[in-house]
């Protein structure tokens, strides 16, 4: 099913596979007996993140499609939630996933008529229209250009762990900007979002993503 501009994404799990990144641990769930045999399965404990996966919600918080939950009682009441919102939209499924904890930032792929591919780069989650702290360069771009864009960031200092916080693995985040900018070119990706892209100290995940080809 296309969305409501005509568009289709590969959104969930099926865009896990494109992306070249890490992913949380995650699967499908029709309702709480089968979230409880998804986190058992995967050995996951609470927090865990519940995403509802539509055409029709590419983005998840205009309808309220992300919860984050914490114990038994707020898992089936989410559940429920969500449930209700996918037979108003008429289109949709639930995710259960690894709750990752850690810097949330933004990485995206437009394609610009002059420039062809561009890469997008910046702090993302619940800060990026904040924030509005992005930095953009053509694609592909190579390791030192990756961190230069790192580099850029007004706000750097939080993912270098101002007032006490953790700090980014910049090698490991410069490396995942290279990828995206090389698959945005070998794919013939039109649109990419991933966020957040979840970096810490030792890791990296893709935690959001969405794609569309040409």
């Amino acid at each position: 099913m296309k969305n409501a501009d005509g568009r289709h994404f590969l959104l969930g799990k099926e865009s896990d596979k494109f992306i070249g990144l890490p992913v949380p641990k995650s699967d499908y769930i029709i309702g709480t007996n089968s979230a409880k045999a998804v986190m058992k399965r995967l050995k996951l404990t609470y927090p865990v993140v519940l995403k509802l996966i539509s055409q029709q919600a590419i983005h998840k918080s205009d309808v309220g499609g992300v919860k984050i939950v914490n114990n038994d009682s707020e898992l089936e009441k989410a559940i429920n939630d969500l449930q209700k919102t996918i037979k108003k939209i008429k289109d949709g499924k639930l995710l259960l996933q690894e709750f990752i904890k850690g810097h949330e930032l933004i990485v995206g792929i437009k394609h610009d008529a002059t420039f062809g591919p561009i890469i997008a780069f910046g702090i993302g989650g619940k800060y990026v229209e904040i924030l509005k702290d992005i930095v953009f360069r053509a694609c592909p771009i190579d390791p030192k250009e990756a961190e230069d864009m790192i580099e850029q960031l007004k706000f750097k200092a939080i993912i270098e762990g101002a007032r006490g916080g953790i700090k980014a693995n910049k090698k490991l985040l410069a490396n995942a900007l290279v990828n995206v900018s090389k698959l945005a070119v070998s794919k013939k990706i039109t649109e990419l979002d991933v966020n957040p892209l979840i970096v810490t100290e030792k890791n990296i995940y893709a935690v959001d993503v969405r794609l569309a080809f040409l």
